[in-house]
């Protein structure tokens, strides 16, 4: 099982939230890295992976260098997980 998936640079494109749904009713996540940088994203980050029960082990996810707008809420300094926007 994975615990870092690196995607950037990849020339993906779409959103996140596509992404999100094409996943369905998948198992939680066990990552702890996600870098989803340098790619063509577009829309906005997904309010679903800023809850605590999302990607339970996750630390960072860096979602830089893309299309990304719109206002988020970034975790509380308490948070477990980092973004790199």
């Amino acid at each position: 099982m994975p615990l870092a998936v690196d995607l950037s640079r990849n020339q993906l494109s779409g959103t996140l939230s596509s992404l999100e749904a094409g996943l369905g009713d998948a198992p939680p996540f066990h990552l702890q890295l996600l870098n989803l940088s340098g790619n063509a994203f577009t829309g906005t980050l997904p309010p679903s992976w800023l809850r605590d029960d999302a990607w339970p082990i996750i630390h960072y996810i860096d979602v830089s260098k893309n299309d990304l707008e719109g206002p988020i809420n970034i975790p509380s300094r308490r948070a477990k997980r980092q973004f790199s926007l």
